[in-house]
């Protein structure tokens, strides 16, 4: 691995993923949409992409490139209407994902890394989810990800590139937004939590341990031609998570013993559906396969993956 291109490299796992490659004696190209998103270092080149719907020049930026990581996606709207939003998903997602791996393979790359999604299958449940689960994915953002895959799988049947596919379940590390951001502010604001006695189980996974196991995909040979799910371990509550938050911000939070029962069901009753997955659904994923193929073990744990995501946020001056 001489030299790496990373599309979506100024996001939350883009960032992650420059500083894991930092370390690795490796050239990156990092694609951005706008000049100057990156801080110059060495053995780094921007590649300014702008809208990657209308880019068409990836020949110029993949030559010499060993391996592209491609994150840059169109990520999941909340209140999107379906019927206008599946063909922008699939624009984004899909047919920028179909010109890039056409141009690395006519430039010879050898390891071409998609970072898909848990939403391919489906929204959770308490079934334990496994990579060669028939794909569910239920709205458009899935949608496109799955066909994504299922074309760079028929690209890569043949020739000398070979894909990488990860899923990913919900990430949290510095730079975090939406529902664990919602949940660093509940605990920063001294908010009791009522539900103590929930007992839903959500697998996590850091952002730091994200960028790890891009680079073992990367470089070991056993994850080429696979799919495969990642979590930093056991899955945990959503009380849990709190509770961890709780001892990284060092703020105490009062918990307490009802259930998330009641709450879903008082969320489904008023038609909060999706409200009621996100804070009360579960989804546990088997990220055990990646860990047998390739030896990796993530090198964070929750507590710490934690401690550094408070240490963002305090820092960041977020109120």
């Amino acid at each position: 691995m001489k030299r790496v291109l990373v599309t979506g490299a100024s996001g939350f796992v883009g960032r992650a993923l420059l500083e894991r490659l930092r370390h690795e004696d490796c050239e990156v190209v990092a694609a951005v949409r706008t000049a100057g998103s990156l801080q110059t270092r060495d053995g780094l080149t921007e590649g300014v992409v702008g809208d990657l719907t209308l880019f068409d020049d990836w020949a110029r930026l993949l030559h010499g490139v060993d391996a592209v990581v491609h994150l840059a996606a169109r990520v999941h709207q909340m209140n999107e209407d379906e019927a206008q939003a599946e063909e922008r998903y699939r624009l984004a997602n899909v047919e920028v994902t179909r010109r890039l791996a056409d141009a690395a393979q006519q430039a010879g790359v050898e390891r071409f890394l998609f970072v898909s999604s848990i939403k391919v299958n489906g929204e959770g449940g308490t079934r334990t989810i496994r990579a060669d689960d028939e794909p569910l994915p239920s709205d458009a953002y899935a949608r496109s990800k799955c066909e994504a895959e299922a074309l760079l799988r028929r690209l890569t049947a043949t020739g000398d590139m070979k894909h990488i596919i990860l899923r990913p379940p919900l990430m949290y590390g510095p730079g975090v937004k939406a529902n664990m951001y919602a949940l660093l502010r509940w605990v920063d604001r001294g908010r009791p939590w009522p539900f103590g006695a929930m007992e839903n189980r959500r697998s996590l996974l850091f952002v730091g341990n994200m960028a790890d196991a891009i680079v073992t995909a990367l470089q070991d040979p056993r994850a080429l031609q696979k799919t495969y799910l990642l979590a930093d371990g056991p899955a945990v509550s959503t009380s849990d998570i709190l509770r961890a938050v709780s001892v990284a911000m060092e703020k105490p939070i009062l918990m307490a013993p009802l259930s998330g029962r009641l709450a879903g069901q008082l969320l489904a009753l008023s038609g909060r559906q999706d409200l009621r997955r996100r804070l009360f659904g579960s989804l546990v994923v088997d990220g055990a396969p990646f860990c047998e193929d390739t030896g990796w073990t993530p090198p964070c744990s929750l507590a710490d993956g934690l401690k550094a995501t408070v240490a963002w946020y305090r820092e960041e001056g977020h109120r």
